[in-house]
């Protein structure tokens, strides 16, 4: 005889690290599966799933969501990111696949800018990887990528930066600025910029994000203006490592216009045991020209 657990109200189902709410419930003790209807809310670490059916797998970890908008926060961002979905599928290993989807940093019901996609995959706390994704200016579509990474880790600045940007500077002239992304495997993709100024020409570079198991993870960026009154040249080189009780983190920029060059180069190696703590620091600075 199976047994069933049948709940209904305010009804809340707690493991270690996941939160289930909702108005109804069953859930079959012998698989340890069950099936949540109405105002259901799916907690997991600092996300949140919000939606109206829910098909989860409490021993696997595994689950569908149907009719779902999620917010889900990025440590560096300046705020949380909305989803919205028909479907998400919640994979034990922590990632969430979300279909026909919308993603915006607006909070409102109708947001003034959203991104709508085929597919999503959502890595928490990492990158957003899309597919088949149109920008939309209110209800505008402006822009298609077939495929796109989104850096959820970092400031929400740099992931609205992927898209086209017209405009016009004093310095610069009318300009247009254009990112192409590109995915070699999860520890190494990045972002090819070209930019186009009517003041200094054309303006080329990319930023690379790399990880390595043992030799650690960093990003790599390089951007040239080769052209203008003096052409520009700038570089940022960040790396961390880590082994037991020891850590490096390295941040390096370098910006050079004309014969004016400035840098700034810092790094710290820490030990850090039961009975030890100890850093030791190395900064190098440079301003030379005008």
């Amino acid at each position: 005889v199976q047994k069933l657990f049948v709940g209904e109200g305010d009804v809340q189902i707690a493991t270690e690290d996941t939160l289930i709410t909702g108005d109804y419930v069953e859930w079959s003790i012998d698989t340890g599966e069950l099936v949540v209807s109405g105002n259901v809310v799916l907690k997991q670490s600092e996300n949140e799933l919000a939606g109206e059916y829910l098909f989860y797998s409490v021993n696997r970890g595994e689950g569908e969501f149907l009719d779902v908008s999620a917010l889900v926060e990025a440590p560096k961002a300046e705020g949380p990111i909305f989803l919205r979905s028909e479907t998400v599928v919640i994979s034990r290993d922590g990632t969430y696949r979300l279909l026909n989807g919308r993603i915006t940093t607006c909070d409102l019901e109708k947001p003034h800018y959203y991104l709508a996609v085929k597919e999503l995959e959502l890595f928490p706390n990492d990158k957003l990887i899309v597919r088949n994704v149109t920008y939309y200016e209110g209800s505008i579509p402006l822009f298609y990528w077939p495929y796109l990474i989104l850096p959820v880790g970092e400031n929400i600045a740099d992931m609205l930066s992927l898209l086209p940007v017209v405009g016009y500077s004093n310095n610069e002239g009318f300009y247009v600025k254009t990112n192409f992304d590109y995915y070699l495997n999860e520890n190494h993709y990045g972002v090819v910029h070209l930019d186009l100024y009517s003041k200094l020409g054309v303006g080329y570079g990319f930023t690379h994000n790399y990880s390595h198991s043992w030799l650690g993870k960093g990003k790599l960026r390089a951007f040239h203006i080769p052209f203008g009154d003096q052409g520009k040249f700038s570089a940022n080189f960040n790396h961390e490592w880590s082994q037991g009780p020891w850590r490096f983190v390295t941040t390096n920029a370098l910006d050079t216009a004309g014969n004016d060059r400035k840098a700034d180069l810092r790094s710290r190696l820490t030990l850090t045991t039961a009975s030890v703590s100890a850093s030791l620091n190395g900064t190098y600075q440079e301003n030379l020209g005008s």
